[in-house]
C-alpha cells in the first residue's frame, strides 16, 4: 500500500498525495495508522476528515488542537493555518458564528484562504431570507442551511512548524 514514514513530513507528504488525488478516506486512516502526536499530524487528521465529509469529527479534532486547558481560549502560538483549519472545521459543522469570531482574531488579509472563506460565507449570507439575515447578523442565530464551499476545505502544515502538540 504505502512505504513505512519514517518522519513527519514524510507522513504529511503521504497525507498531501493522497489528498491531491481525491483519496481522504485513506489519508485518515494513513494518519490514524502513524499517530497525532506532533500539532502538524494532528492538523493533517483534521483536514483528511474535513475533506472526507467528517465535520464534527474534524472539528474535536481542531478542539484538541487549539483550546487551552482551561477550554476558553486558543492556545498561544498556533500557526495561522491550524487556526484557519479550525475556522474551517467550524463552519462546516454549522457554527458559522465560531467560524466568524475566529476569522477575526486572525486577522490576515494577506492569506488567501482568509478570503475564500469570507467570501464563502457572505455567499451563503445573501443566500438567506432578509429575516434569517437579519437575526444571523444582530444575534447569531445560526440557519440551518449550512455553508457551502467552492474549494477543498483545510491546508496541511509542511513546514518547520513541525513542533509536538501541547
Amino acid at each position: 500500500m504505502h512505504r513505512n514514514p519514517e518522519k513527519v513530513s514524510d507522513v504529511l507528504a503521504l497525507v498531501q498525495k493522497l489528498l491531491d488525488g481525491g483519496k481522504a478516506k485513506e489519508a485518515v486512516e494513513l494518519v490514524r495508522k502513524y499517530g497525532t502526536g506532533s500539532a502538524a499530524t494532528g492538523n493533517a487528521y483534521g483536514v483528511a476528515l474535513m475533506r472526507a465529509g467528517e465535520f464534527d469529527k474534524a472539528l474535536a479534532v481542531y478542539r484538541g488542537l487549539c483550546i487551552n486547558e482551561g477550554g476558553f481560549a486558543l492556545k498561544q502560538g498556533l500557526s495561522v493555518t491550524v487556526r484557519l483549519n479550525y475556522a474551517t472545521a467550524l463552519l462546516l459543522a454549522r457554527n458559522v458564528s465560531g467560524c466568524v469570531a475566529l476569522l477575526k482574531e486572525v486577522n490576515q488579509e494577506q492569506v488567501a484562504y482568509v478570503g475564500k472563506l469570507r467570501a464563502a460565507i457572505e455567499r451563503w449570507r445573501r443566500s438567506l431570507g432578509w429575516w434569517r439575515r437579519l437575526a444571523f447578523d444582530w444575534y447569531g442565530a445560526e440557519p440551518s442551511k449550512p455553508v457551502t464551499l467552492d474549494f477543498q476545505p483545510g491546508e496541511l502544515t509542511v513546514s518547520h512548524e513541525l513542533r509536538p502538540a501541547a
